[in-house]
């Protein structure tokens, strides 16, 4: 080596240390320069979306015209049973969160102090960082689409039924139905969507259990009760009716704690559902009305809820006593006005019977076979008799002595009935179960003029000459 290569040859590596230091000087120049813009930082990306450099405001744009055409070209495919069911995202609302992401990319390398956020700018230079977006969507509107399959889909549950043939019954076995099972469905598709899951997914579906299964309605086997009442089977009207009701109520079955409304189940009595003119109590007084006789069912009924030991919810007496039943165990009803309401009190389905035969009236319940021996007695207490008022006016018309009854009279009662409930052979306490008022009906009796013959002779001696 020469002596002037020997001068020189230190000062390479002396010359490269330097301009090294100088461009790692103007390296964290620059660095510590761009702390402080409002830019995001290079190296971050959005869904491999490159905003390093940019404002807020760029960032929101460039992600947006990337992503923008997603949400009408991908769609949500829900699959079941060989169906398939699609639908755009944004037909569900969807919306991907651009400002919130934008947010986030801006604030990487902003937290802490200068030298550490200078670190982190360097790294992410070198390493980079990535921020996913968050997907959005409107779950009314994916409920509203799931709601729309399910009414393609689903089938409602069928309940068991239950027919007797005199003693016996004869059950039909309960259907199972299906349905989307919409919440579970909206959570598991939920957590896809808010990862960008945007595959094909299954329906969450439901089995459908009937209230009423056949392994219910078999245990219906004991006749609790059983009553009736006799008609003239001569006044046609009031028999047909009579017939019309109680066919209405054959076979109702009650779930345990179910109500029984007599109106509801017998329907309007008018003449589209067959009812007939008949004789009908209004105000105390026998007028003609469409569905006369039915409170002979409701009445006949009631007896047979009463032996039965089931909860009177509704009931109502006539305004005067009915030649068919007891006073205190009549059961007057009246179109939205007045009705007979009953409750199954009981932990097991129970059968409703009513049938016509001959000229009687029956009704029965049934239910499961009872553990304990179970016997109601009913009593009626006539706790006071009201006697009614007659007026008795002279009719000129009629020949002395002559009457005629206008209006007949009817007493009035006041009753109270009971029922005692005994089990296994030992009576219980007694349950008060009404007070009823049946109105006195006042009579008129219009009577001819006494002989006033003696009279006259009075008046004309008595008469000044």
């Amino acid at each position: 080596m020469s002596t002037a290569e020997r001068a020189f040859a230190p000062r390479w590596p002396k010359i490269g240390a330097g301009l090294m230091g100088l461009a790692l000087l103007m390296s964290l120049a620059l660095v510590f320069f761009s702390l402080n813009r409002e830019i995001i930082y290079e190296g971050i990306k959005i869904n491999g979306i490159d905003v390093g450099g940019m404002s807020q405001q760029e960032a929101v744009n460039a992600v947006e015209a990337v992503m923008k055409p997603v949400l009408q070209r991908e769609k949500l495919t829900l699959n079941y049973g060989g169906g398939t069911w699609e639908i755009n995202l944004d037909g569900i609302g969807g919306t991907f969160s651009y400002y919130k992401a934008v947010e986030k990319a801006y604030g990487i390398g902003r937290d802490g102090n200068p030298m550490d956020r200078i670190k982190k700018i360097m790294d992410l230079k070198e390493n980079g960082e990535e921020v996913e977006l968050e997907f959005n969507f409107d779950a009314l509107a994916l409920r509203a689409f799931l709601e729309r399959i399910d009414r393609e889909i689903s089938t409602p549950p069928v309940n068991a039924t239950i027919r007797r043939a005199g003693e016996e019954f004869i059950v039909t076995p309960e259907v199972y139905g299906i349905g989307v099972d919409i919440d579970t469905t909206v959570d598991e598709i939920a957590a896809d969507l808010r990862r960008m899951d945007f595959s094909p997914k299954q329906l969450v579906v439901e089995t459908k259990i009937p209230e009423v299964t056949g392994q219910k309605l078999e245990r219906i086997s004991s006749r609790w009760s059983v009553f009736s009442t006799v008609f003239n089977t001569q006044s046609t009207g009031r028999s047909e009716n009579l017939k019309i009701a109680s066919t209405a109520i054959e076979g109702s079955v009650l779930k345990p704690g179910e109500e029984f409304s007599f109106n509801q189940v017998t329907g309007p009595r008018i003449a589209e559902n067959g009812y007939q003119e008949a004789p009908v109590i209004f105000k105390g007084e026998l007028v003609p009305g469409i569905g006369g006789g039915v409170c002979q069912v409701s009445s006949t009924l009631y007896n047979a809820v009463l032996y039965a030991n089931l909860e009177i919810v509704e009931r109502h007496n006539h305004t005067i006593p009915s030649a068919y039943v007891n006073m205190g165990q009549d059961a007057t009803v009246v179109d939205k006005v007045l009705d007979f309401r009953f409750r199954n009190n009981t932990d097991g389905h129970i059968y409703i019977a009513s049938w016509v035969s001959g000229n009687r009236i029956y009704a029965a319940i049934y239910g499961e076979e009872r553990e304990e021996d179970i016997k109601v007695k009913i009593r009626t207490e006539t706790v006071n008799v009201i006697e009614p008022v007659v007026e008795t006016v002279i009719d000129p018309t009629l020949g002395v002595g002559e009457q005629v009854v206008e209006k007949e009279a009817r007493k009035g009662y006041r009753v109270k009935t009971y029922r005692q409930v005994i089990i296994n052979g030992e009576p219980q306490k007694e349950e008060l179960l009404s007070s009823d008022y049946y109105k006195p009906e006042n009579g008129l009796i219009r009577r001819g003029p006494d002989d006033i013959s003696a009279n006259t002779d009075v008046e004309e001696a008595d008469t000044p000459a």
